[in-house]
């Protein structure tokens, strides 16, 4: 037996114990609670709480739902990512497949459709209709067929424009009346097979703005012909002439298309204008559109467009007042009246281009065209505008020989941003009974030796000099050696007149109103030249009383006369 003495806090006291005697109680740990925390009992609370949360095993947690959802959306747009949005999409249509089946079902098939009433096909080929996949029957079958249901059915399904379609054949192709024919039938003519149906056609007037188709192969003066007669019975007095590909002549003639007096008819190529090649179109006065052929052209008086017209010999128009425009050919408007518009043409012929023939006057405007020839561009009068078109030799009214000086005519209108050769703009004056006043504007332009006024001839006995005279504006030109009114022939005269200006322009040596013999003074300066260069030698002229104003020599010194 062992006693020992042990120190307890201060609420406890102290107790001599037996150590084989140790017990809870005896350590004050009796009121300890060792039960396990499943087994202990909790709360009518607690357990309330508890019976709220769910059960795990059976539960997804937030992680996983968001995960299963975006799997369900996957790559859906936004606007059909829930079950109404996709509802919406199908009509909220519970048997959308069923309704969509049914409507299948009411579609002609690819393989032997089988139609009922009138078909209408929109854009289609009327005169080809085999090309688009219809058998057609040849039409001496059908036109002989005279059942109430099928006359019914052309007059139904032609309209008044159908004088466009030109002819059905038997094989489906065009050629000659049997569609008018159908018109006739249409109209209510009386006819009981396609010979009556036919017979007709001659007593069926036309309706305007009538389409005849010409195919290779086709004698196109009929075709015209035909295009004529369905113009002189339109209320509208106008028809087309289609002209496919294809070569059309007649037997050698000069003209495949010949028309007299007013033709109404447009010739319109259809396809690549290189293989639409007619031989030549000769009209009297023409108010039909040309465009898109290959084809030479003679023309009287042309009173509507001519577009793309590419002439393989001569392009020829003798009053045109309206536009002519991306036009080519050999011989081209050699002699002619314009009071139109000439645009994007070219002349690849030797000579004389764009009225460069004595008797031709530009009254309108005639720009961005080219001529590889000599003497092209004539003259103009004071409202003409000829503009950015590039010439040759003695271009631009470039001699005085092609020059009508009667009635008050010479030199003048508006010249813009042209470039011509040697002797242009009035490069040669060989006129040697009277003075020559060159009134035109010049703005931009170029020009080779002996340009803007040179004096080609010497005096002949018993008439006064050749003589130049200058009279209008020359401003930021450029010419070559002896222009701007100069000569180096004895005895020829040439003048800047009184209130003629030139200004910012350039030239080689002997230019401004100067002579080759400096001792000769039969060039003489009455008006302006300011701000202008003289690149060689003898340049502006000391004599007159004209001003020469901040020009500068061959050398860059400043030149200051009168």
């Amino acid at each position: 037996m062992i006693n020992a003495s042990i120190n307890t806090p201060a609420k406890i006291s102290a107790k001599s114990l037996v150590i084989g005697d140790v017990s809870k109680r005896s350590l004050g740990l009796d009121a300890v609670d060792n039960t396990s925390d499943l087994d202990k009992p909790i709360s009518t609370a607690q357990q309330t709480a508890i019976d709220l949360k769910a059960n795990q095993a059976t539960t997804y947690t937030k992680v996983e739902v968001d995960t299963n959802i975006a799997n369900l959306v996957d790559t859906a747009p936004a606007a059909l990512d829930t079950l109404n949005e996709l509802a919406a999409a199908l009509g909220d249509d519970e048997n959308f497949a069923t309704t969509v089946n049914s409507l299948i079902a009411l579609k002609a098939p690819l393989a032997s459709p089988a139609f009922t009433g009138g078909a209408t096909i929109d854009g289609a080929d009327i005169l080809h209709l085999n090309n688009i996949g219809i058998e057609v029957q040849p039409w001496s079958t059908i036109l002989d067929d005279t059942t109430a249901s099928f006359t019914t059915a052309i007059a139904l399904a032609i309209t008044d424009n159908s004088s466009n379609i030109s002819t059905l054949n038997d094989d489906n192709t065009v050629d000659g009346s049997v569609a008018f024919a159908v018109k006739a039938l249409a109209d209510g003519a009386v006819a009981t097979n396609s010979a009556d149906i036919a017979a007709n056609y001659l007593a069926t007037p036309h309706n305007s703005d009538s389409i005849v188709i010409c195919n290779d192969g086709d004698n196109i003066q009929d075709k015209y012909d035909e295009a004529v007669a369905l113009a002189t019975g339109g209320l509208y007095g106008y028809a087309d002439l289609i002209v496919m590909s294809g070569s059309y002549g007649r037997g050698g003639l000069t003209h495949a298309i010949i028309g007299t007096g007013n033709n109404n008819v447009s010739i319109i190529g259809v396809g690549n204008r290189d293989n639409i090649q007619i031989d030549g179109i000769l009209l009297d006065q023409n108010y039909g559109l040309i465009t898109n052929v290959n084809s030479n052209i003679a023309i009287t008086s042309n009173y509507a467009d001519i577009k793309g017209v590419k002439s393989v010999s001569y392009f020829s128009i003798l009053e045109n007042y309206v536009d002519i425009i991306n036009c080519s050919g050999p011989k081209f408007l050699r002699y002619f009246e314009n009071y139109g518009l000439v645009e994007g043409c070219e002349s690849t012929g030797s000579d004389r281009a764009f009225g460069g023939l004595i008797g031709s006057f530009n009254y309108g405007t005639i720009k961005n065209c080219t001529a590889v020839g000599d003497l092209s561009f004539g003259q103009q009068t004071a409202d003409a505008v000829t503009e950015k078109c590039v010439g040759a030799f003695r271009a631009f009214a470039g001699a005085s020989n092609n020059i009508d000086f009667n009635a008050g005519l010479g030199i003048q209108g508006t010249y813009k941003n042209c470039k011509g050769g040697n002797e242009s703009f009035f490069g040669r004056n060989t006129k040697t009974d009277a003075a020559v006043e060159m009134e035109a504007t010049y703005e931009n332009c170029t020009g080779g030796d002996k340009s803007f006024g040179f004096v080609e001839s010497a005096p002949v006995s018993g008439n006064v000099g050749p003589k130049t005279v200058f009279a209008g504006t020359a401003k930021n030109c450029t010419g070559g050696s002896s222009s701007f009114a100069s000569s180096f022939v004895l005895g020829a005269q040439a003048e800047i007149k009184a209130g003629a200006v030139i200004e910012n322009c350039t030239a080689k040596n002997k230019s401004f109103a100067t002579h080759s013999d400096p001792s000769v003074n039969t060039c003489i300066n009455y008006g302006n030249v300011i701000r202008s260069r003289c690149t060689g030698p003898s340049g502006f002229s000391a004599t007159g009383t004209g001003k020469v104003r901040l020009c500068l020599d061959q050398t860059f010194t400043e030149i200051n006369l009168g």
